[in-house]
């Protein structure tokens, strides 16, 4: 069986936009997705709402925004199988040059680290001893 994550992040609903657009909420159909990343950012009750009936399994840590989430933690590792999986928002970061993200990634022990807060569309993989770094928006 087949397990899905979606890696979303820096929403900002309705500070900066109204709602998850329209094309993209088409796909995110209730039980197709296993586990939801959010990389900080959510900033509302009603799209946190909206994302745990998409996938139950909703796992977020704390933005720059999120005001209200003290709770919230600033970094979180998932495992898959033996793949660690480690997510943050960016503004937990000095900079996004990759060896950084690496130490980053090292400090965490995981295998593929995702960071938001760029605010723009952007993806690469860094490898460096079998280690993949990820950047999403």
């Amino acid at each position: 069986m087949a397990f899905l994550i979606l890696v979303i992040g820096d929403l900002h609903i309705p500070d900066r936009a109204l709602d998850i657009p329209a094309k993209f909420k088409k796909l995110l159909s209730p039980g197709k997705i296993s586990q939801t990343l959010c990389l900080g950012n959510l900033t509302d009750k009603h799209t946190y709402e909206y994302l745990r009936s998409v996938s139950p399994d909703l796992k977020i840590v704390k933005g720059r925004y999120d005001v209200e989430a003290t709770s919230l933690p600033l970094t979180q590792v998932v495992t898959h199988g033996s793949l660690r999986i480690g997510f943050l928002e960016g503004f937990t970061l000095v900079s996004n040059e990759p060896d950084l993200l690496l130490a980053e990634a090292n400090k965490l022990d995981v295998d593929v680290l995702c960071w938001g807060g760029t605010h723009r569309f952007d993806a690469f993989e860094y490898m460096d001893n079998g280690r993949i770094i990820m950047k999403f928006i």
